[in-house]
């Protein structure tokens, strides 16, 4: 369990749209999450896959040819991406994908809420916070996948999972839930896991973050959800 002196990802997506001189970006999943005009942003589940290295050009083309073969409908904005996943791919196994709606995949520094204008781009992690996702993580991340889902079935859940896990698989990354594992999953103290499912669960100020072998063996749990 480790302390860390500040949450940043979560009161960011809800800080940016109060900041002056902030971007944002209304998407394709944010007008899909929006009844009309004026109303609060109501998104699906999220998450964060969090980097010790930035992409290099090689394996953001390697991002690319992946959502190309599993996914439909795929638009890309310099680096953020929409689409949705293919039904027959792997990301889709045993989910129904026509309930599902658009899943959004986007690259930014570590610390910053959205892939906005450079100039615009908005980046909060003090020192101190900085100190204690390296001191937890064992690392310090230089870069951050987001993830977000545009509506919240279980299906978008467990899509929006498998693409976490997958970017974490690839990249060597550790996956940000953005918040505790909910619903709660008993936790053993004396042999650290949660309900003896294998890898490694991260706590800083009761923000979980896991490695993929966990997030894949919780992605089969009856009560596996993401947060939102």
């Amino acid at each position: 369990i480790c302390t860390n002196p500040g949450r940043v990802f979560g009161h960011l997506r809800r800080m940016r749209r109060r900041i002056p001189g902030v971007t944002v970006v209304r998407t394709q999943a944010y007008r899909l999450a929006c009844a009309g005009q004026g109303t609060e942003v109501v998104m699906g589940p999220r998450a964060s896959v969090h980097l010790p290295e930035a992409l290099t050009s090689e394996q953001k083309q390697e991002l690319q040819s992946w959502l190309e073969l599993n996914s439909r409908d795929l638009a890309r904005f310099r680096d953020h991406w929409e689409f949705w996943v293919k039904p027959g791919s792997s990301l889709a196994e045993g989910v129904e994908v026509a309930r599902t709606c658009s899943l959004t995949l986007f690259l930014v520094p570590f610390g910053a809420d959205w892939p906005g204008r450079t100039e615009n781009t908005f980046v909060e992690v003090v020192e101190k916070e900085m100190t204690g996702y390296a001191e937890c993580l064992g690392f310090l991340p230089q870069q951050t996948i987001g993830l977000w889902a545009a509506c919240k079935s279980k299906e978008d859940h467990q899509l929006l999972g498998r693409v976490a896990a997958e970017m974490a698989d690839r990249f060597h990354g550790l996956v940000d839930m953005e918040g505790s594992i909910c619903p709660p999953i008993v936790h053993d103290d004396e042999n650290g896991e949660f309900e003896n499912l294998p890898g490694k669960v991260y706590e800083m100020d009761g923000s979980h973050s896991v490695d993929v072998t966990f997030l894949r063996a919780y992605l089969k749990h009856p009560r596996f959800r993401m947060n939102k």
